[in-house]
């Protein structure tokens, strides 16, 4: 599979679709828990062009923050869950507006591409969903926290075991293609190679 910026949703429908990796680094896991494939392209204007693509491990909502400030970049939510009871709770609990907030009828099909201000200091992107929480229900947490710098990327998480926190994330190489490490969190970097932690 190679994931190559501004073709983000071209990228997730490879990778749902993909029967083995593009090399030996590449991702082998199962695509039905890709939670979502992002990407940067560092504007002339020193904002960010952030796309995003939605994947079947999403559900219910998704944020996106700039780390370590939390500043809130983009949400999305399900119609049905932000007009339930738990949706307006999940949003009353914002402490600041999102620059971007998209509404769609299936979080797993969501995708969008805007420019967006990164604080400074921030190097890290953080992605929210809800994941189960061992007791029949689900809560929301960081699936995915991937140390970008302040330069291109491309970058997605697929969540093999939810539950437990492993994740596989993976890491847009420069000829197109990506290498992945399986970590028990959801922090994770990319340069020189993919590697867990931050």
């Amino acid at each position: 599979m190679r994931c190559q910026r501004r073709a983000v949703a071209f990228c997730l429908a490879m990778v749902l679709s993909a029967a083995a990796p593009s090399h030996a680094d590449g991702f082998n896991g199962d695509p039905g828990r890709v939670a979502a494939i992002l990407s940067g392209e560092l504007l002339e204007d020193g904002r960010t062009l952030l796309a995003l693509s939605g994947g079947p491990a999403l559900s219910r909502s998704l944020r996106l923050t700039s780390e370590p400030s939390h500043t809130p970049l983009a949400f999305a939510s399900e119609v049905a869950f932000s007009e339930s009871a738990e949706g307006e709770a999940w949003r009353a609990g914002w402490v600041e507006e999102p620059q971007l907030f998209v509404l769609v009828g299936d979080i797993a099909e969501v995708g969008f591409e805007q420019p967006v201000e990164l604080p400074a200091d921030d190097t890290r992107l953080a992605l929210w969903t809800w994941v189960p929480d061992g007791e029949g229900g689900e809560v929301e947490a960081v699936v995915s926290e991937a140390d970008v710098g302040r330069a291109d990327f491309v970058v997605f998480s697929a969540l093999d075991d939810p539950g437990a926190g492993q994740t596989t994330h993976c890491c847009g190489l420069e000829d197109g293609s990506e290498a992945c490490v399986t970590c028990p969190g959801a922090a994770f970097g990319c340069e020189p190679t993919p590697a867990c932690g931050r």
